[in-house]
């Protein structure tokens, strides 16, 4: 009788309590569903048994609890409607159900969930622009040429980075230190981009040597090193100036800009040679005349010792030494 009167029941663990949560069963063959749902709605247990012994009491109680069975027709209702469509969402229809039997619960809830789910929003929105931010940073910084020359000058110093699968010789790796020395008086507030490289800049570049005294050698060949680390870090990737490479023109060296050679006679090398000096003096002075004989670099005549002195099979004295820089 009490299926016929109603399809909410209380469960049998529940029936020896003064109140108890209705419950009832979904089936439905075509979304493959046997499930036991909570009504959320209490009642008292003898009332209810009592309200199921017949249809007169049934009615009566329908009456005496209005409120009670227009929720409970309106549960009924939801879930036929959930039953009979397209699909089956077990969470939705707990939903509806908790919505018709407590809905300050149910709006608490909801609250929550909105809630919850703007709390993520925004930290997903706060993880994009500081992701966003972060790669704003590092593009910037990519984006500076001196960023990229103390890098490399770092980098060749240290072998991180190989001529080929050479080291760089310890002449280069000076030289390229004296270009970043010259580049960090020039861009002193490392403003400069690989975009801004063009035809005014390399203008800005020369006017600052020329404001500087170098000579016109000197600028053409710290030109040629700007024009190398422009064409490293394009060929690394670090930017796509491809028009960069067109507008380093070295200047024409005329006559008045050419160095004065100046030079030591041989009588004057050898009065060098026979001066009287003692100490300090007179190893620097055997040093240099060294360098004047062998025609030598500095680093290269600074190491010679006892055992580069030797001779040829025929005899002939020899100095024997590996160059630095060439590797000759």
């Amino acid at each position: 009788m009490a299926k016929s009167l109603s399809r909410f029941f209380v469960r049998k663990q529940d029936e020896k309590n003064e109140i108890a949560t209705l419950f009832f069963r979904v089936q439905n063959k075509k979304h493959k569903v046997d499930t036991l749902f909570s009504s959320q709605i209490r009642v008292n247990v003898a009332e209810w048994k009592d309200a199921l012994s017949c249809p007169e009491n049934w009615m009566r109680h329908q009456r005496a609890n209005f409120n009670l069975h227009d929720a409970l027709n309106r549960i009924e209702l939801v879930v036929k409607s959930e039953v009979e469509g397209m699909s089956f969402d077990k969470s939705h229809v707990e939903s509806e159900i908790l919505a018709i039997a407590n809905p300050k619960k149910a709006e608490a809830i909801a609250k929550a969930k909105r809630e919850e789910e703007e709390r993520l929003r925004e930290e997903e929105r706060i993880k994009e622009e500081q992701a966003r931010l972060i790669k704003e940073g590092i593009d910037a910084e990519r984006a500076k040429i001196w960023n990229f020359l103390d890098r490399f000058c770092e980098e060749i110093k240290t072998c991180a980075k190989l001529n080929g699968h050479s080291r760089y010789a310890p002449g280069t790796v000076k030289a390229w230190f004296s270009f970043r020395k010259l580049y960090d008086q020039f861009d002193k507030k490392h403003r400069y981009t690989w975009n801004m490289v063009d035809r005014a800049f390399v203008t800005k570049f020369l006017a600052f040597m020329e404001k500087n005294d170098y000579m016109v050698s000197a600028q053409n060949k710290y030109l040629v090193d700007l024009r190398a680390i422009v064409n490293y870090a394009y060929l690394d990737g670090i930017h796509d100036n491809d028009r960069a490479m067109q507008y380093f023109a070295k200047k024409k060296i005329e006559e008045g800009d050419k160095a004065i050679e100046i030079y030591l006679t041989e009588a004057e090398l050898q009065a060098l040679y026979e001066m009287p000096l003692t100490g300090k003096q007179d190893e620097v002075r055997d040093i240099f005349l060294v360098g004047c004989y062998t025609c030598q670099r500095v680093s290269d005549y600074n190491d010679i010792d006892k055992d580069c002195f030797t001779t040829t099979a025929k005899g002939t004295p020899v100095i024997r030494l590996v160059q630095k820089k060439t590797r000759n």
